[in-house]
Order: C-alpha cells, then sequence, then structure tokens
C-alpha cells in the first residue's frame, strides 16, 4: 500500500450546518470543532499543504547545515566546521516555531498533532544546549542529518497521492533514496 492512501470518511451529520461546512469559515466566526466532524476532503488539503511546506522548509534547514560542514568527496569525508552555526541555529529555530503554530492552529494537518507540537517544543529547548555548550555545536549537525530522511519521506508521500501521473523511475527513485538515508542516516 503506498504511503497515507485515505480510505476514512467521515458522513455529514446533522450537526453540520449548510453554512459552516469548512474549518476556516468557522474559524472566521468564532466556531471550534472537533477534527472528526471535518470532511476528509479539507484535511488532505490541510495535509498537502503543509507537506509542501515541510519541503520548501526542510530545504533551507538542510542547506544551512550542509553548509557548516566541510565536505571531502575525493576522500568522502565530512567535518563540522560550524563557520555557518548561527544561521543553521536560527533557521532550525524560526522553523520549529512556524510549524509549532500551523500544527497547533490547523491540528489536521498531521495525524497525531499532540506528538508533533510535544517532539517541536522539546527540539527548542534543546536547541538551547548548543549556546551554553559551543564545544557540543557539532551534535547539532549530526542530528539535523535526519531531515535529509525527513525530506524524502514527504517527498515519497507527496509523489504516491498526486493525482498527475508520475514517471515510475522517479517514485522508485525517490523511495529508494528515501529508504536508502533511512538506513544510512537512522540506523
Amino acid at each position: 500500500m503506498a504511503p497515507r492512501q485515505r480510505t476514512f470518511t467521515t458522513p455529514p451529520t446533522e450537526d453540520d450546518s449548510a453554512e459552516s461546512t469548512t474549518l476556516l469559515a468557522d474559524q472566521s466566526k468564532g466556531i471550534r470543532r472537533k477534527a472528526k466532524l471535518l470532511n476528509q476532503t479539507e484535511a488532505d488539503i490541510a495535509r498537502d499543504w503543509h507537506d509542501y511546506f515541510n519541503l520548501v522548509a526542510l530545504v533551507f534547514i538542510i542547506g544551512t547545515t550542509a553548509i557548516n560542514y566541510d565536505i571531502s568527496l575525493l576522500n568522502l569525508k565530512m567535518s563540522w566546521t560550524g563557520n555557518h552555526f548561527w544561521l543553521n541555529w536560527a533557521t532550525t529555530l524560526v522553523y520549529f516555531m512556524v510549524d509549532l503554530v500551523w500544527v497547533a492552529m490547523v491540528p489536521i494537518c498531521v495525524k497525531s498533532p499532540g506528538v508533533i507540537i510535544k517532539h517541536h517544543l522539546l527540539a527548542m529547548v534543546y536547541l538551547t544546549a548548543p549556546i551554553y555548550w559551543p564545544e557540543y555545536r557539532w551534535f547539532m549537525g549530526s542530528i539535523l542529518s535526519v531531515e535529509v530522511n525527513t525530506w524524502f519521506l514527504i517527498m515519497r508521500r507527496v509523489v504516491f497521492k498526486t493525482s498527475s501521473p508520475v514517471p515510475p523511475a522517479v517514485a522508485q527513485g525517490v523511495s529508494a533514496m528515501f529508504y536508502l538515508t533511512w538506513i544510512w542516516i537512522r540506523c
């Protein structure tokens, strides 16, 4: 089964009014609804926009992490320089803050909003460590390398759920890179 295939649908209930059918309309009127009352299409759209945001934002996290490394392709060596540490730190903090607010305001954009919110709060606390212990700043670069795999995970979801046909080579390439980076970085 392809990643995040959606088969769940919520039938409309008598509590759903014809005037108030979308989350945005409800929010503008000050109406709070539980996510289970929203139709699946709206949840899909919220997830898609969140995925697109992450595909763009994670490029900046990955890029600012990469520029802190001295990479030698000839020797296949990487070493942390930290020359652009503060740019990497600020980019990461801004990403966590924006994504935290997004998930808190539109919880249907992810499967487990509570887990994501806790993760982001803990990650922001962890971001204070390199300030107090500069000798461990390299550890931030090491930990953020996992975002490469996260990017391929999200791209894989987008590729498999797209309504436009994606060439099989692209789908297989993205999937292969997801598994390769998962084994290389996370194991």
